[in-house]
């Protein structure tokens, strides 16, 4: 049994980055983010894995990463729900139209999964929420999702 949460994250990261556009500008993803970070932007949040036997020689890894996108008002550029929405709407479309299978070759980060016989099983969206924040530094909008996929090793 392995950990697959950095792996599923680098797979993510590749996923969406230089890919989610808003106002015809890409949206910057961090899988870990700076101490300054340019807004709007996309963070690959929290992960958790949890394992359950399937039949007698394999197991079923269960990956939940956080998915979130952080909005915060600038010059003339107020953060709205509507912002992180549409940035969320096009995340959602990104893995929706291409399919995120971490197996298929020209998915990123195959080359892990491939190399120790790990099989994609299935991924969905687990809803999501969306909440403004106010720290320190001012208001942010974030909304959230959770992605779950789900991968088969042999034991």
């Amino acid at each position: 049994m392995r950990n697959l949460c950095g792996h599923v994250r680098n797979a993510i990261y590749e996923q969406l980055d230089g890919r989610i556009l808003y106002n015809a500008a890409s949206v910057p993803v961090y899988s870990s983010p700076p101490q300054a970070i340019s807004y709007p932007c996309i963070v690959i949040g929290e992960q958790s894995w949890k394992t359950e036997n399937y039949l007698c020689d394999s197991k079923i890894i269960e990956i939940t990463t956080t998915i979130i996108v952080i909005t915060r008002p600038g010059v003339g550029a107020p953060a709205t729900y509507m912002q992180a929405d549409d940035i969320m709407d096009s995340i959602i479309d990104e893995f929706e139209g291409n399919m995120f299978i971490p197996t298929d070759d020209d998915c990123p980060g195959v080359d892990y999964f491939n190399e120790n016989d790990i099989k994609f099983v299935n991924g969905y969206i687990e809803g999501g929420n969306i909440n403004p924040v106010v720290d320190n530094d001012g208001l942010t909008i974030q909304s959230k999702l959770s992605l779950i996929l789900k991968f088969e090793e042999d034991k």
